[in-house]
């Protein structure tokens, strides 16, 4: 398969944390309408790899990194790729509402000018379960209602109307604090955005229900 038909190649990634290497000439590529779940255990190099991928650490030495066919230096500094990256740590502020974080949120995520109105950010919320927590602060929200959070997030980037579609993802343990239900919804999103096209590389310790079988990239300690 020529490279033009991968959403994304990659190969020579080399990672480091302190004197410890964690990823060692690695090389994976993934497919449009595709996820690559990433698999390993604790310290392995899940998260590192994907703090790397989206620009927010740098790599041990210039990796060869391709988007449909295109040379790349990371998924962050490409004009073509709308990127959503979420880490287990989110980043919310605990004295806003989970209305308010969200919308905080989406003025750092940059969907261009056109303004997402609030109808759309309660439809978002009440979709993951939690518009009834809307205006609760975040501090107070459980562990699973700050995840439901999150998602809100997700469905944000899969709709197109008034703003920009990001249609991929690099998420680290999204179904973390998930119930069945949850769980259910974060696969069903996940299916949402490969039926539009997007890939996603996602670090996670098990399948993810409702979503399509997904390559499978194992990681060692």
């Amino acid at each position: 398969m020529s490279a033009e038909n991968f959403a994304l190649k990659a190969s020579r990634i080399f990672l480091s944390r302190g004197r410890r290497r964690l990823i060692n000439d690695l090389s994976f590529w993934i497919e449009p309408g595709q996820w690559l779940a990433l698999h390993g255990p604790n310290g392995s190099g899940k998260s590192t790899l994907l703090r790397a991928l989206c620009g927010l650490r740098s790599f041990d030495q210039e990796p060869e990194l391709s988007f449909h066919g295109q040379a790349i230096t990371s998924l962050a500094r490409c004009s073509g790729i709308r990127l959503i990256c979420q880490g287990h740590a989110q980043g919310w502020k605990d004295g806003l509402s989970a209305f308010e974080n969200l919308r905080w949120q989406l003025s750092l995520d940059h969907y261009g000018t056109a303004p997402i109105g609030d109808h759309a950010l309660e439809s978002a919320l009440e979709r993951c379960g939690i518009g009834q927590q809307r205006h609760l602060p975040f501090a107070v929200l459980s562990a699973g209602q700050r995840r439901r959070l999150a998602m809100s997030r997700l469905v944000l980037s899969l709709q197109g109307a008034g703003h920009q579609q990001r249609l991929c993802w690099l998420l680290d343990e999204p179904s973390t604090a998930l119930d069945d239900q949850g769980q259910a919804l974060m696969g069903s999103l996940l299916t949402q955005l490969l039926q539009q096209g997007g890939f996603a590389i996602i670090a996670t310790h098990g399948a993810i229900p409702n979503a399509p079988k997904a390559a499978v990239l194992q990681l060692s300690a």
